[in-house]
């Protein structure tokens, strides 16, 4: 199955290495969005989050077709979105005490100078300073959600989503 299919076709099931081949591609994609999106300048940085906003879609089909594999319905994905979304706002405010302490003082300071410049560009500044611990939070996170994907047990066979990846084999034929 190539990546297209994995990616972008809801139907049928995926078994763990075309999982993992999904979700490194996906992973490397919005790694590389964000990285772009802190240095792009700021007219640049709506298009990038759509982009961003754009990987839901893969990201529902990989997660759901594995889920059809283990004969669960897709809707499981919903389970596993609250848990990234838990985790990442957890450690989000853990490195943000640790890498950039000053961010609530910086924003209160420009908010409060009613200069969209000065907002804009410690809006920039926050930013790169969050890049590397976001990065590391966002790729562990999902990291650690395919590991958990990766090793949901097969159900042998067709399913009510269809069959395995690659069809039934039946070697008495």
């Amino acid at each position: 199955m190539n990546l297209q299919q994995i990616l972008l076709s809801p139907n049928g099931r995926i078994g763990p290495s075309s999982f993992w081949r999904g979700l490194i591609a996906l992973i490397g994609i919005g790694a590389a969005l964000q990285v772009i999106q802190v240095f792009l300048p700021m007219s640049l940085t709506m298009l990038i989050s759509l982009l961003s906003i754009g990987l839901i879609y893969p990201f529902v089909v990989l997660f759901g077709k594995r889920f059809h594999d283990s004969g669960r319905s897709a809707w499981w994905f919903l389970a596993v979105l609250l848990v990234w979304f838990v985790v990442l706002a957890i450690l989000g405010s853990v490195l943000q005490g640790i890498f950039a302490p000053d961010m609530k003082e910086m924003a209160q300071i420009a908010a409060e100078s009613g200069n969209l410049s000065a907002v804009m560009d410690m809006s920039r500044s926050m930013a790169r300073k969050m890049l590397l611990p976001n990065l590391v939070t966002a790729v562990g996170i999902q990291a650690g959600l395919g590991y958990f994907m990766a090793n949901l047990k097969s159900e042998p066979g067709t399913n009510r989503f269809g069959p395995p990846e690659g069809g039934d084999v039946d070697v008495f034929d």
